[in-house]
């Protein structure tokens, strides 16, 4: 019995032996010529549109106006509370608002040289400045804890204002808390 153990173990390692030293590669050889150009696949179905329903406006002039109370020590003074300013956005519609995107920002800078940040805005540190925004139909209101309107400096504006406008097109279907859902979604390769 143990003469044939022998015999097929010695077979199997031989055979282990025999198929890794054959299975060692070469070196790559020199590329071959290109092929020719091969046919023009069909057109595809027409896509999504984006970027064309995008909407923004131009740097838009804001004045703000105080919000103000009776002062309590002397009735003849009013305290101001805080600012408010609105900008008129025509393309602002209740469908955007329910499912599109707004996004508002402020130039500290001038057209010249831009100083852009989003809203809402909060700086307490440099600036003290505190602005939050507010969609409704057809409008933006904005709110300060200063006078945040446009200005002129030597010769050029400042503070303005600028929207835009990204409507909903196409539900979101995808659970962004789901890894194979956003990998499915986007046809991301695994």
């Amino acid at each position: 019995m143990k003469p044939r153990l022998y015999s097929y173990a010695a077979i199997v390692l031989a055979s282990a032996v025999l198929i890794y030293s054959c299975s060692k590669k070469g070196d790559t050889g020199p590329a071959g010529p290109a092929g020719p150009q091969g046919p023009a696949g069909t057109q595809g179905p027409k896509g999504d549109s984006t970027t064309a329903n995008v909407t923004y406006s131009a740097w838009t002039d804001v004045a703000f106006s105080p919000v103000t109370i009776p002062d309590t020590v002397d009735p003849t003074k009013k305290d101001t509370l805080y600012f408010v300013g609105a900008i008129v956005a025509p393309k602002l519609t209740a469908d955007v608002i329910s499912k599109g995107q707004i996004s508002t920002y402020l130039n500290f800078g001038t057209t010249a040289s831009p100083d852009v940040v989003p809203l809402p805005f909060t700086d307490l540190i440099f600036t003290g400045w505190n602005i939050q925004v507010d969609y409704a139909v057809d409008s933006i209101y904005l709110t300060a804890n200063v006078n945040a309107s446009t200005y002129t400096n030597g010769g050029s504006k400042q503070a303005q204002y600028r929207y835009v406008i990204i409507p909903g097109t196409k539900p979101a279907s995808v659970n962004t808390k789901d890894y194979n859902s956003v990998s499915s979604y986007f046809k991301m390769p695994n």
